[in-house]
Order: structure tokens, then C-alpha cells, then sequence
């Protein structure tokens, strides 16, 4: 008995030694990135876009699209790619369900603007995002405006920069959000 508490105490330190998984590995290395970019992106990225609404629906705010195409590719060597939205760059605001059940939006085509704070990696049960978070008081008076609740914490609005799919086991359906790094 002594013999299997000592390998058992053994066994368990290696595994508790054991170096981080490659997806911690990479997370610290984009974050690295981010760490870098971000003085860059609030010095030189417009910071205003131009409130528009889908033929579903949806409300959002559209930026300009180097938001996308001057970060996304630092992160393909990661598996990250551009994320697949026929909207190009933009913020959120209110989303396809309630913007159809809002007869008109009378701020449509209006300007507002954003302050940039910081990057975050997310990772989703089916997917990675990486997103740049902003913060816009006045999107947040429209949705308070036409009744809808200030954004979560774990979705504040934010600009999706690149995002990587991966394959969902039958164990892992259920919805998970982990906030891998806030990189200020």
C-alpha cells in the first residue's frame, strides 16, 4: 500500500509539472502580440463609425475595415483567419431578433463614436475569437433608448479581429465562454 501512495504521489507531481498545453502556449504568445499592437491601433485606427442597419435586422455600428485586414494576419500562423462576415469590421449594437421588432431606428446613418480599451481572447465552445473591446456611451444611451439592457461583461461591444474554428467533441456541446486574456 505504501508502494502505490508513494507512485500515486509521484505520478500526480509529474502530471502537476507537466508544461502548459499548446493552446496556453499560444494564447501567451498572441498575447504578446496584442501587448504590442494595441499603442499602435489607439494611435492610428479611426475611432467613429457609422450607425447601419441589415435587411435582417441587425444593428451595428460600421468601422472602418483595416480594423481587420492590418491585424488578422499576424494571427494566421496561429490558425486564425478573417472572421466571415459580409459586414466587414464592425461594432454590434443591437442584435437581429430586437432590431426587427424596432419600427425605426431614426439614429440610422448618424456618426458615433468609441474609445478603444483593450484585447481579448475568447474562447467559445466552436470557436476562438480574438476581439478588440471598446466602450461608447453613447450606443449604450441608443439601446437604453429603445429598452434593451446594457451588454454583458462576457460581451461588451467589440470588433471581431480574427477568429479560429475548431471541431466540438459530443462532450463539449454545451455553451462555454472562458476569457482567456484582457490584454491592456
Amino acid at each position: 500500500m505504501k508502494k502505490f501512495f508513494l507512485f500515486f504521489l509521484l505520478i500526480s507531481a509529474v502530471v502537476g509539472a507537466a508544461p502548459a498545453s499548446t493552446t496556453d502556449a499560444q494564447d501567451k504568445k498572441i498575447s504578446a502580440i496584442l501587448k504590442q499592437e494595441l499603442p499602435w491601433v489607439k494611435a492610428n485606427l479611426p475611432k467613429e463609425g457609422i450607425l447601419q442597419q441589415a435587411k435582417d435586422g441587425f444593428i451595428y455600428l460600421k468601422v472602418d475595415d483595416s480594423y481587420i485586414d492590418d491585424l488578422y494576419s499576424k494571427f494566421v500562423p496561429f490558425g486564425y483567419e478573417k472572421p466571415h462576415d459580409y459586414l466587414g469590421a464592425h461594432i454590434s449594437v443591437i442584435d437581429t431578433f430586437k432590431g426587427k421588432k424596432l419600427q425605426h431606428i431614426e439614429e440610422i446613418g448618424q456618426e458615433y463614436t468609441f474609445t478603444i480599451k483593450n484585447f481579448r481572447i475568447v474562447h467559445l465552445k466552436d470557436k476562438n475569437f480574438i476581439a478588440l473591446i471598446v466602450e461608447s456611451p453613447d450606443l449604450e444611451k441608443l439601446r437604453k433608448k429603445y429598452g434593451l439592457r446594457p451588454l454583458r461583461l462576457n460581451n461588451p461591444l467589440h470588433i471581431s479581429i480574427a477568429k479560429q474554428e475548431h471541431a466540438v467533441s459530443l462532450s463539449t456541446q454545451q455553451s462555454s465562454y472562458e476569457l482567456v486574456a484582457e490584454i491592456k
